[in-house]
């Protein structure tokens, strides 16, 4: 299961992913990922990836959400950052693996983390 909200007022990109996610899942997803990444209209944004309950993935389908899901979205410029917040070490390992951008992506495990990190102190 998985869902994406787009929150203007907070600049904010939410993917939200549990349970298990297939190949055909994350094409899905990419689909509507690009429809939120267009509904930004080159705004300044963050993104939260919400993986909390999320199975481990398969070696392909860690590639396929790297590449259709975060790639696209740390090629805008006004991404400023994403967060992946993940429940289990195994899933923290392959987020980590899959960084694209170590200066605008980070992956914790702590849910107050994540808000410091989306929204730091000036």
């Amino acid at each position: 299961m998985w869902r994406i909200e787009h929150d203007p007022d907070r600049s904010l990109l939410e993917l939200r992913a549990h349970g298990i996610l297939g190949l055909p899942d994350i094409d899905a997803l990419a689909e509507a990922w690009g429809k939120a990444l267009a509904a930004t209209a080159s705004n300044p944004t963050v993104a939260l990836f919400d993986l909390r309950g999320l199975e481990p993935l398969e070696g392909d389908a860690v590639d396929r959400l790297r590449m259709r899901v975060k790639q696209p979205a740390l090629a805008l410029a006004h991404l400023e950052r994403m967060v992946i917040l993940v429940d289990s070490a195994i899933n923290t390992l392959q987020q980590r693996h899959a960084l694209l951008d170590p200066d605008r992506e980070f992956v914790t495990r702590d849910p107050d983390d994540a808000r410091t990190l989306l929204w730091p102190e000036p």
